[in-house]
Order: C-alpha cells, then sequence, then structure tokens
C-alpha cells in the first residue's frame, strides 16, 4: 500500500513537472508572438514617419513652385506693360510733331570727378560684396548648408509668399540630395544703392547629377554688424 502511495505521488508530480514545462512553453511562445508583433509595429512607424517627412519636403517644395511660377507671371505681366506702354508711346511720336532733341546740360569736370576717398572706399565695397557672392555659391557647391544659409539675412523673406521655414527646409532637402553639385558664377555686376544697400547681377550656372539650368540672377544685400548679407533674391 505504502508503494502504491509512493507511485500515486511520483505520477502526480510528473503530471505537475509536465503541466509546468507546458506552461513555460506556451508563455515563451506568446512572447514571441509579442515580440514579432512590435517588431512589426516598429516597422510601421518606421515607414510612417519617413513618408511623412517625404510629404513635408514635398509639400515644401511645391510651395516653392508655386511661388516661383507667382513670380515669372508677375515678371511676365511686368514685361507685358512695359511693351504697351512703349508702343503707346511710339505712336503718339510719330502722329505728332516731330521732336527736337533738348541739348545736352553742361557738366563741370568738378561735378564729375568724385574725391578719390570717395572712390576708394567705392572700390573696397565692391571688392567686399565680389568676395560674398563668390563664397556663396563656393558654400553652394560644396553642399555647406550652415555657411549656405548664414549668408542670407534675419529680413531676408522668400518670393511668393513661402514662410522662411519652409524655404529653410527646401534648401537643405536641395543641397543635401545631389551626389554633386556645381555652381558657377559670370559677369558679376554691383550696383550700390546707398544706405547699406546694394545689388549684384550675375549670370549663374547650376548643374547637378539630376539637373542643370542657367538662369539671371540677382542678389539684393543689406549690410549687418560690417558684413553683407543676402535679404531678396530672383532669378530669371
Amino acid at each position: 500500500a505504502q508503494i502504491s502511495e509512493l507511485e500515486q505521488a511520483l505520477q502526480q508530480e510528473r503530471t505537475a513537472k509536465q503541466t509546468l514545462a507546458a506552461d513555460l512553453m506556451r508563455l515563451n511562445e506568446e512572447r514571441q508572438t509579442q515580440t514579432q508583433r512590435l517588431e512589426r509595429l516598429d516597422a510601421v512607424h518606421k515607414q510612417s514617419t519617413d513618408e511623412l517627412d517625404a510629404a513635408r519636403t514635398e509639400l515644401a517644395e511645391l510651395a516653392w513652385l508655386r511661388s516661383r511660377v507667382r513670380e515669372l507671371e508677375d515678371q511676365g505681366i511686368r514685361a507685358d506693360s512695359r511693351d504697351i506702354a512703349m508702343s503707346e508711346e511710339l505712336e503718339h511720336q510719330s502722329a505728332g510733331r516731330p521732336t527736337v532733341p533738348e541739348p545736352l546740360p553742361k557738366v563741370s569736370l568738378a561735378a564729375t570727378t568724385p574725391p578719390l576717398k570717395a572712390e576708394s572706399a567705392t572700390i573696397d565695397v565692391t571688392a567686399d560684396i565680389d568676395a560674398l557672392v563668390y563664397a556663396w555659391g563656393a558654400a553652394w557647391s560644396e553642399q555647406d548648408v550652415g555657411a549656405y544659409l548664414a549668408f542670407y539675412s534675419q529680413e531676408f523673406r522668400p518670393s511668393g509668399g513661402a514662410t522662411r521655414k519652409a524655404w529653410e527646409t527646401l534648401r537643405r532637402h536641395r543641397l543635401m540630395r545631389p551626389a554633386f553639385i556645381e555652381v558657377s558664377i559670370a559677369d558679376l555686376e554691383i550696383t550700390l544703392s546707398g544706405l547699406g544697400r546694394a545689388q549684384a547681377t550675375f549670370r549663374q550656372a547650376y548643374r547637378a547629377d539630376r539637373y542643370q539650368d542657367q538662369v539671371l540672377k540677382t542678389l539684393e544685400l543689406i549690410r549687418e554688424s560690417d558684413q553683407w548679407r543676402i535679404v531678396r533674391e530672383t532669378s530669371r
């Protein structure tokens, strides 16, 4: 009888161990299932984040393109208005009496000869702006986003009504995406407006691995803390 009781106890112990082992196996399987589910959720979250970043970049680019279209349309309207005004003026002159050119005003040598110091200062300012424009192009070619954005004043406002933040996001994307960028500058002309303002106009040739173009670029600059910075940028 004692042996029978011991056998029953041993059998119960074996059964309990088997039940515990089955429970542990089931828990391990559930843990693996939860781990796989979390991994899938992480992958979905990463994909959603990447898609959201791409959508934000596309929206910023779309806003810039819309502003560029509006800018080009405005330039076309102004050009048409000038052509119409010139045409009307020519028609009026041909219909009326011949015009007699007015005599040229007398200009004294003293009035046309600026002081030597003023001329020297103008040359220095022109040299500073010349160096700035080429350094700006070099930072763009080197895809140095920080140095490139540092050339722009805090007063800079993108054309077309885009926000400064959207413009910076687009420019960062445009500078970092290509495998390489080459920007060359030619026919640079600098006009000083006085009161710490100037304008630089030049032919810009842009080349990257997927795109290239040539435009006539104008940079409007102001003097800030002994540095010239860009406040407006237009292309045509």
